[in-house]
C-alpha cells in the first residue's frame, strides 16, 4: 500500500481527504507521545513498551510531514501558495516531535532510523485507523510490533558526489550521510538520518519512498538513477527535481528487460569505464552499457550467476547483494553488502580475478555509524 494517499490533487474532494489524513496522523503521533510520557511517569523500566510507543509515534509523524509535503507540491503547481505550510511542519518538530526526543532522553534510549523506515505500512490495522481504538489500550501496541528485522529491508548506498568521502546510505525509507573516506572502523555520521523522501522532495513527487538500488548519471553524477520496485527515476539531488521519469525499469532499459531484470538489488559502475554498470538482482547480475538520453543501452556480458562469476562474493558466501560502495581512494576496490554482512573486494573488470581484501565481517560492530542511525541492526 501507499505511504500516504495519492489520489488526484485537482479533485477538491481528495485534497480535503488528503488533508484530513494529514490532521489525524499529527494527531495519532501526539496521543502515542502523550501515551509514551505517561507510561514513564508510572513505570519507568518500561522501556520496551516506551520505545514502541514513540516508534510508532516517529512514523505517524513522517506520514503527517509527507502528507503536508504532497499537499504543498500540489499548491505550488498549481499556482497556489500555501501560505500555512511551513508553520504546519515548524508546529509538528516544535511542538510535537520536541517533546519525544525529551523523552527519549529522560528514558536512557537511543534514536533509531528503523522506526520510520517501516512506514510502507500502517503500525495497526485499518479497522484501528478507522475508530483510533488501538490508542485506547497500549497493550495493542507492543515492543513486539517493532521493525522488521534487518535483512528484510532494502538498502542501498552511493558517494556523494560534492565529496567523494562521504556517502548516503538507504533503508527502506530512511538515509543518512556518513563519512565513509577510510571505510569500515573509521566512519561517522556527517548528517542526522532522514526520511529520505523529506531529504529529497523529489522522491515523494515520484512516489518513490523505499530505495533498492542507485546509480550516479555517468554524464553528471549530481544525478542519481534511484530504483524502487519496479520502477525507477533519475533526480537531480543537487537540485531537488525530477529529470526522468517515474518510469518502469523494462520499458526503458532495454538491457535489463532482456536480462529479466524486473526489480535491481545493487549498481555499481565498471571502474574501468563509467559509462557501464554492474546490475545485481537476485542471484545473478549483467554488465550493461548505460545511455542517460536514450533506450540504447545494451548487455555487454550476462547474466549470469554471481556465484560462478564472482569468485570473491562465492567464498564470502554472498549469494546475493545488497549494496556497493566504491573505495574512493582504492580505485577498483568496493565494498559489497548482503544481509549483516560486507566485504572489501579487488574488482578486475572483464576477468574472473576479482579478490577479497578484507572480510566478510559482520556490519554490526564495525560500521558503527550505520548501526547509531539504524541502517543496520545492533547484534
Amino acid at each position: 500500500m501507499d505511504l500516504i494517499p495519492n489520489n488526484d490533487l485537482s479533485d477538491k474532494a481528495n485534497r480535503e481527504s488528503l488533508t484530513a489524513f494529514y490532521h489525524q496522523a499529527e494527531d495519532w503521533g501526539r496521543h502515542l507521545i502523550g501515551r509514551a510520557e505517561e507510561l514513564y511517569d508510572s513505570q519507568p523500566t518500561a522501556i520496551d513498551e516506551i520505545r514502541a510507543l514513540l516508534a510508532h509515534a516517529f512514523r505517524e509523524l513522517a506520514r503527517a510531514e509527507l502528507a503536508r509535503g504532497r499537499l504543498q507540491d500540489w499548491y505550488i503547481a498549481d499556482g497556489r501558495a500555501d501560505m500555512g505550510h511551513n508553520d504546519a511542519i515548524r508546529y509538528i518538530d516544535d511542538y510535537i516531535r520536541v517533546r519525544a526526543r525529551a523523552l527519549l532522553r529522560r528514558a536512557g534510549i537511543t534514536y533509531d532510523l528503523t522506526w520510520i523506515t517501516n512506514c510502507d505500512s500502517p503500525p495497526q490495522s485499518q479497522a484501528s485507523h478507522a475508530t483510533g481504538k488501538f490508542l485506547d489500550d497500549a497493550k495493542q501496541i507492543t515492543a513486539s510490533e517493532s521493525p522488521r528485522p534487518a535483512h528484510e529491508l532494502t538498502r542501498t548506498c552511493f558517494m556523494d558526489p560534492k565529496n567523494k568521502e562521504q556517502a548516503y546510505f538507504f533503508s527502506d525509507m530512511g538515509c543518512v550521510r556518513i563519512y565513509a573516506g577510510k571505510g569500515a572502523e573509521n566512519d561517522y555520521i556527517v548528517a542526522a538520518p532522514n526520511v529520505s523522501a523529506v531529504r529529497w522532495s523529489a522522491l515523494a513527487k515520484a512516489r518513490i519512498w523505499g530505495v533498492n538500488a542507485a546509480l550516479p548519471n555517468p554524464e553528471d553524477e549530481t544525478q542519481i538513477y534511484f530504483f524502487s520496485g519496479n520502477r525507477y527515476v533519475l533526480i537531480s539531488i543537487t537540485e531537488d527535481g525530477i529529470i526522468r521519469g517515474p518510469n518502469i525499469i523494462t520499458d526503458k532499459w532495454p538491457s535489463l528487460r532482456q536480462a529479466g531484470f524486473a526489480t535491481v538489488d545493487a549498481v555499481m559502475p565498471n571502474p574501468s569505464n563509467k559509462e557501464e554498470a554492474y546490475f545485481f538482482s537476485g542471484s545473478k547480475y549483467a554488465l550493461v552499457t548505460i545511455k542517460p538520453d536514450s533506450t540504447d543501452d545494451t548487455i555487454i556480458n550476462g547474466p549470469k550467476d554471481i556465484q560462478t562469476e564472482w569468485p570473491s562474493l562465492k567464498k564470502a558466501g554472498f549469494t546475493k547483494v545488497d549494496a556497493i560502495l566504491p573505495r574512493q581512494i582504492e580505485h577498483g576496490r568496493a565494498f559489497f553488502f548482503s544481509d549483516d554482512k560486507y566485504v572489501d573486494i579487488k574488482i578486475v573488470p572483464g576477468t574472473l580475478d576479482d579478490q577479497i581484501i578484507d572480510g566478510p565481517k559482520d556490519i554490526a560492530p564495525n560500521w558503527t555509524s550505520l548501526v547509531l542511525a539504524g541502517i543496520y541492526n545492533r547484534h
